[in-house]
């Protein structure tokens, strides 16, 4: 049987500290996570030597943990949108005029005004007009139902109390009347009060 004989080689602290130099704490068996601007420096500088399924790689892992990039141009046409959006809007909530009946106007069918026209409501003792209206809003006529309560109060909201209806109305026939785009009706006071948006985007059903 052959005897191997081991020999074991001590150094000396000073040795030791000669050999490894500064790296005493074997900082080169854990080396620093390299900063950003260190791993893109050393990417551009080897950019065209990688391979491009390298290239797709890095995206793929970079979008699958931030998420899907935005294109500038997505983002401008986006805000634009936004933009157009915003103006139509205001343009939709501005108060519009007919270009003959100013708003505020009472409007009725030319015959309401004729008492002895059978069938219809016509003047009463106290000057009282009978029958439907419509009120200007935003350059539409909006119909009041044939309710004379609703149309007094709404009289005397525009401060028209103590006028007469034939003062204050237009009368027009069919062709004039059907000539005015509709707006929403009013069936009590309070759809007076609704936006001009609400009375611009009305559309008859």
């Amino acid at each position: 049987m052959k005897k191997i004989i081991l020999n074991k080689k001590v150094y000396k602290y000073k040795d030791v500290e000669n050999l490894l130099g500064n790296d005493m704490g074997f900082s080169s068996l854990n080396p620093k996570p390299k900063s950003p601007n260190a791993f893109f420096k050393t990417y551009n500088e080897n950019f065209y030597d990688l391979k491009k399924q390298t290239h797709n790689d890095l995206v793929v892992k970079s979008t699958e943990y931030i998420g899907p990039l935005d294109n500038p141009r997505t983002v401008q046409l986006n805000s634009l949108k936004k933009d157009k959006e915003r103006i139509q809007l205001q343009i939709d909530s501005t108060d519009r005029e007919h270009p003959y009946f100013s708003n505020g106007t009472i409007l009725m069918h030319k015959d309401y005004n004729q008492s002895h026209v059978s069938g219809f409501g016509g003047i009463s003792s106290e000057g009282d007009i009978k029958g439907p209206k419509y009120y200007m809003h935003s350059g539409k006529k909006r119909k009041i139902p044939d309710d004379y309560l609703i149309y007094s109060k709404i009289k005397n909201r525009l401060g028209m109390k103590d006028l007469k209806d034939a003062d204050i109305i237009i009368f027009l026939w069919s062709g004039g009347l059907d000539a005015i785009s509709d707006g929403p009706p009013i069936t009590r006071l309070q759809d007076l009060f609704i936006s001009f948006y609400e009375v611009n985007m009305y559309k008859p059903t």
